[in-house]
């Protein structure tokens, strides 16, 4: 299958929601590639993203330590 006409607008409309909207997060095979291999890759790349954010974000919201250093939580990877 090949992309109809203005896939590339409406990727990059969809990246503008991404953008606009802090947590949103859109996969697909429109996005990543028709083949079941590129879509899986695509959305394992993004978990691992979405996971990032996730921890950055417990970072911010963890209670300091008496000794002033802060608990350190496992990296959780979903890629390959």
């Amino acid at each position: 299958p090949q992309p109809g006409l203005g896939h590339e607008t409406l990727l990059a409309a969809l990246k503008g929601l991404e953008a606009e909207y802090p947590g949103l997060a859109i996969t697909g095979n429109y996005l990543a590639g028709v083949s079941t291999t590129a879509c899986i890759d695509a959305a394992l790349a993004l978990a691992d993203r979405i996971a990032d954010q996730v921890a950055d974000r417990g970072k911010a919201d963890m209670p300091q330590d008496p000794a002033g250093t802060s608990r350190q939580r496992s990296p959780v990877r979903f890629g390959r």
